[in-house]
């Protein structure tokens, strides 16, 4: 059963049908159109022989030359006058089986009342052998009782073994055409079906971690084009294993950390400063801080997952872009700011009313700010302007700090991205605040992106749909 699922299996079905389907369409055309066109060749046959002839009579152009054609044809031509007397035979009297005298054809002729005169008569003598009779006028316009009979009779074999001959050819036909099929589908399932058994190895190996496969390519397009994408695959999924072991491992040592920390100052609180007030109060608020530390992180990651996933419902609405971000900058003045000294200036036109999820582009807002306290100096400035232009809404935050790569900006919404390589998780994050805008806004079809020059700063930057409502 297996078998029959296999590519050659397939190709050699679907060759035998395609054989078996042209046998048929020959088989009923035997049947059902052979005679009508078979008649209908013979007729056009003796209908241009009768026109050349009469052609070449009206010309006094009739000669040896013309006999011998007709003759090589095997097509009895008569040319009679109005009393039947014949005028000249274009071929020997013994190849000529006529079926009708002159007079009865004349009267036949003359009783259509046709220019061209064509009939289908039974051999008495012979059965399923007819013949096709044509007759046409050569007309002498000064002395019509001296005009002329055209008269050609062209015999037919018997239909039936005409039949057999073909059905016996047919059958030779077909076996042919299942030996063709046969032997083509051996070559094309070896040709196609090779380059697809070694991809299906290799992407069995791929499957179970291996991400040194190599995808050749075959001159075939399309398995051509399955093997660069799979070539492409086998990159980011070897890509995307390296990051997995560094935000493991960087997972690993960031949770060891603070877990080393809590347990640390548990302890301490325990044996030594548990009956010291100011100690204890101390070692706990130590706990409480690295406890959010991990529980800002999980957050993170699952917030990102959940965007990946696509399992987040947007709800949009119209809300104030100004409004919200003064909402989080007044909560970042109360710790971040006031632990690096540094000042966040917002600059904002009157009509700032966009359209989106306004929780999420608060997370969006939050991340971008979050990043520039973080790599702005000591004692510094970073401006945020909100402007409207036309339909949209940019929002822009300027900090002066390190700046960024150009080689990097790319990369930073890229997921477990830092600029630092190290993920200090004093400087830096885990590498996903980014990727979570990245997510955002392209959720909300805005435009974002970075403008920066190594030790010049960076300004991040989005754009949202301006609110229809009239505010």
């Amino acid at each position: 059963m297996k078998y029959t699922r296999t590519l050659h299996a397939r190709l050699w079905k679907y060759f035998a049908i395609f054989a078996a389907a042209i046998a048929l369409v020959i088989w009923l055309m035997q049947f059902f159109s052979f005679d009508r066109m078979y008649y209908q060749r013979e007729i056009d046959k003796i209908e241009s022989i009768g026109e050349t002839v009469a052609y070449e009579w009206r010309n006094v152009k009739f000669s040896q030359a013309v006999s011998i054609e007709f003759y090589r044809n095997e097509v009895p031509v008569h040319i009679f006058n109005s009393k039947g007397a014949n005028q000249g035979s274009l071929v020997l009297q013994i190849s000529d089986p006529n079926p009708l005298n002159a007079r009865d054809f004349i009267r036949r002729y003359e009783e259509s009342g046709q220019e061209h005169y064509i009939e289908n008569i039974k051999d008495p003598l012979v059965p399923n052998t007819n013949f096709v009779v044509y007759g046409t006028k050569i007309l002498n316009e000064s002395s019509p009782q001296d005009s002329l009979y055209i008269f050609i009779v062209n015999p037919m074999g018997p239909l039936e073994t005409v039949r057999n001959i073909l059905r016996e050819n047919l059958f030779i036909l077909l076996a042919t055409m299942v030996a063709m099929a046969i032997i083509i589908s051996y070559f094309m399932a070896k040709r196609i079906a090779e380059p697809l058994v070694v991809m299906t190895e290799k992407t069995e190996k791929l499957a179970e971690g291996s991400y040194d496969v190599v995808f050749e390519e075959s001159n075939i397009q399309e398995i051509d084009k399955l093997s660069r994408t799979l070539n492409h695959a086998t990159a980011e999924l070897a890509k995307l294993d390296q990051e997995k072991r560094n935000f493991l491992a960087t997972i690993s040592h960031d949770l060891r950390t603070p877990l080393a920390s809590i347990k640390a100052y548990a302890e301490l609180i325990r044996d030594i400063s548990g009956h010291n007030p100011v100690k204890r109060g101390e070692h706990i608020q130590i706990i409480v801080k690295e406890a959010d530390w991990m529980s800002a992180m999980i957050s993170e990651i699952l917030e990102y997952s959940r965007i990946q996933s696509g399992s987040i419902n947007y709800e949009m609405s119209d809300f104030s872009l100004h409004g919200l971000t003064e909402g989080v900058v007044k909560k970042f003045q109360e710790v971040e700011c006031v632990l690096k000294d540094v000042k966040i200036r917002v600059e904002a036109d009157d009509d700032t009313y966009a359209f989106g999820d306004m929780h999420r582009i608060q997370r969006v807002i939050h991340n971008f700010i979050s990043n520039a306290i973080r790599y702005s100096p000591a004692d510094d400035v970073v401006e945020i302007s909100i402007k409207r232009s036309g339909g949209k809404i940019r929002w822009e935050i300027q900090d002066h700090g390190s700046g960024i790569a150009k080689e990097d900006q790319n990369l930073i919404w890229e997921r477990y991205f830092t600029q630092s390589k190290d993920y200090d998780r004093v400087n830096g994050g885990i590498g996903l605040g980014l990727s979570i805008v990245k997510g955002i806004l392209m959720a909300h079809s805005a435009s974002f992106g970075v403008e920066s020059e190594e030790g010049k700063g960076a300004v991040f930057w989005f754009e949202l749909e301006a609110a229809k409502g009239e505010y």
